[in-house]
């Protein structure tokens, strides 16, 4: 039986829980659709301080959040139709890109749109990008995940996850940046996202009849997917801590002189730091310097430090 559940839950950190308790804990086959608030998503193994664009996250009080599984980062918004596989099968098998996106690609084709798998994860139509993939194995039990552009804000998709990659040195999986498209741009008809996302579901389940079971979460499944949110997904040291250790470097005009920062991050905190400058702000750059061990490296921590030492650097370079 194939348990196919199409989800209201606009929630991230809520939709990101749910995907970890379905594949570790739910113990039949099933199969998601999900949209998500504007949010960034970033692969589990991903620096996500080298992945986005600080700045434009803070402004448009984006979230920041960690998967489960590889990949890179995306940009989601209510635009963007995210589709979920959880299956059982035999360890060293699990890991199929082309099984679980033909399903997508045959509705796609359903819908006139002549779609092909191309590369290691993605699915285009014309050249253009339109959906991206991940999976992650746990025991005999494999998650397969994706998105579907739709009619997403692609402007907030390549100013959200514009990182600062020459800053930044360290082994992460970096993200691939490449030509994408909305696919309502590509259809000769109209129809709105949730119309989109429920004709989605709904030729997933035609594909899979008869053995299809339309589910809804009990009580005690949905309060389990709020505990996993709240231990994991709401965790900082989940987010931003879990990438992998770095090395940060920058430099800056400040008042006509030119500062350089270095820095040794290791699990999201600052364990060194070396501030160098020629000018009359030697010492109080050394003040920053020493207070700057311990701290998160995050604009929020790195601000707030600067504010509590009262000095007019306002953090953005750091």
């Amino acid at each position: 039986m194939f348990y196919c559940i199409y989800r209201k839950e606009t929630d991230p950190y809520f939709n990101l829980a749910a995907e970890e308790y379905m594949l570790r804990e739910f113990p039949y086959d099933a199969f998601m659709v999900w949209r998500n608030d504007k949010s960034v998503i970033i692969g589990k193994h991903q620096n996500a301080s080298r992945e986005i664009n600080h700045a434009y996250c803070t402004e448009h009080s984006l979230p920041v959040i960690r998967r489960i599984t590889g990949g890179g980062t995306v940009y989601h918004d209510q635009g963007n139709i995210n589709f979920s596989f959880i299956t059982t099968g035999e360890p060293g098998k699990l890991v199929d890109f082309n099984k679980f996106t033909a399903p997508v690609i045959d509705f796609l084709g359903s819908l006139g749109l002549g779609a092909q798998f191309e590369g290691k994860n993605n699915i285009r139509v014309n050249g253009a990008k339109v959906s991206g993939n991940a999976a992650h194995v746990y025991k005999n039990r494999v998650i397969h995940h994706g998105t579907l552009l739709y009619n997403a804000n692609l402007e907030a998709l390549q100013n959200s996850i514009a990182g600062n990659e020459a800053s930044y040195h360290d082994r992460s999986v970096r993200s691939i940046r490449t030509n994408v498209v909305n696919l309502k741009h590509l259809l000769n008809y109209t129809m709105n996202k949730a119309e989109f996302s429920r004709k989605f579901f709904d030729h997933i389940v035609g594909l899979f009849s008869p053995s299809v079971m339309i589910y809804k979460w009990k009580d005690r499944e949905t309060e389990r997917i709020k505990e996993l949110k709240k231990s994991r997904y709401l965790d900082p040291a989940w987010n931003m801590g879990y990438s992998p250790d770095y090395n940060f470097h920058n430099s800056f005009n400040f008042h006509e002189e030119n500062i350089v920062i270095r820095l040794i991050v290791k699990k999201g905190r600052i364990e060194e730091a070396e501030i160098s400058c020629t000018g009359n702000i030697f010492n109080e750059l050394k003040q920053i310097e020493k207070s700057l061990k311990g701290v998160d490296h995050d604009r929020y921590s790195v601000a707030g430090l600067l504010k509590d030492l009262n000095h007019p650097v306002d953090g953005t370079e750091l």
